[in-house]
């Protein structure tokens, strides 16, 4: 598809546009409508990508939802209960969906935080880390985790701030809200205790939205970062992976883990647009691939992922294992980065 933009966009600005005849502009008008069916505009300027109903249902697609599950029992099962894993998302309440196409199709709370903390809260293998949602609008938390969570934020409270108590979440159905009375419950406030409440372990995974965790938010602790968020500039990226690449005065030997959560569907046009995010997210950070040699793009994560199009279908489930594996091998993931060396 990117060949034939590239294409198309000389054809219509340098043909098309350059010829008065009504058969150019029959032309013109028939590929920009063929543009809008994908969801890209043409301007004076050129083709410009847009957001598709393909895009929207890969980025909330509740296959995400069950990898994100997969990836914080993989790391609970590699860490034990050193484990800090903070989830980024793009936003905390659903966002309108325009689309009569995606209408019984794609939850409307799909890819939100609080999704992602009833996921986890629901799966066996991670509920016991007693996810917490951090956000603008307060903490959330499952029903089950209420009692043990409000003691632990109780326990660390500054002067002025009592009974603390929990009530049914009205924006985030499944879940409750904590809170505290006094002119001191403030978003500051409730940040602090929870990061941490966080550090001590209290709860070992927190999620929250990546404008709220992102830059300027510190925990030390924080040893794996799964990124949910369809964030791909420079800036952004480095700031979020920088939440886990802090170095930790209670962990010499910390190893962090940042993960991207990429959906696929190969039988769709623009099936790879969420693959294609998680390329340009790639190609403004360095890392060592196998063989040790530091580089940008995909292939340090796995050999098989190009830059150009998805590995595929038959090979999902082996790079879902891989990446598994290498979840574990924290000795390995030191000897590749040489750390301590020259």
């Amino acid at each position: 598809l990117a060949d034939w933009l590239v294409l198309l966009e000389d054809y219509v600005l340098r043909c098309l546009r350059a010829d008065p005849s009504p058969d150019a502009a029959a032309r013109y008008e028939a590929i920009a409508a063929a543009l809008r069916e994908l969801s890209f505009t043409l301007t004076r300027q050129g083709i410009r990508r847009g957001t598709s109903d393909v895009d929207r249902l890969l980025t909330g697609s509740a296959a995400k939802s069950i990898a994100l599950a997969e990836v914080v029992a993989c790391e609970y099962e590699a860490r034990g209960a050193a484990l800090r894993a903070l989830v980024l998302t793009d936003a905390e309440r659903a966002q309108a969906i325009p689309a009569d196409a995606l209408l019984g199709v794609l939850r409307p709370e799909a890819g939100t935080a609080p999704e992602a903390v009833r996921v986890l809260a629901a799966d066996g293998r991670t509920a016991p880390l007693r996810p917490l949602l951090v956000s603008g609008r307060g903490l959330r938390c499952a029903e089950a985790d209420a009692d043990g969570m409000l003691a632990a934020l109780a326990a660390r409270a500054p002067a002025g701030l009592t009974d603390f108590r929990a009530e049914p979440a009205r924006d985030a159905a499944g879940l409750v809200r904590l809170s505290a009375r006094g002119a001191a419950w403030q978003p500051r406030v409730w940040v602090g205790l929870a990061t941490e409440a966080f550090a001590a372990g209290e709860t070992r995974v927190l999620v929250g939205t990546r404008a709220l965790l992102g830059e300027g938010w510190d925990s030390p602790r924080v040893n794996c970062l799964v990124d949910m968020s369809a964030a791909t500039t420079s800036v952004s990226v480095t700031q979020m992976r920088g939440r886990s690449l802090r170095l930790d005065p209670a962990d010499p030997e910390k190893i962090a883990s940042n993960w991207d959560i990429v959906c696929v569907a190969p039988e769709l046009a623009r099936g790879d647009a969420d693959y294609d995010r998680f390329v340009r997210k790639h190609l403004h950070l360095f890392a060592p691939s196998e063989d040790g040699v530091i580089e940008a793009g995909p292939s340090h994560v796995h050999p098989s992922l190009s830059p150009f199009a998805p590995p595929p279908e038959a090979e999902f489930a082996e790079i879902n294992r891989a990446m598994g594996d290498r979840a574990r091998e924290h000795t390995l993931a030191r000897a590749r980065w040489a750390i301590g060396e020259p």
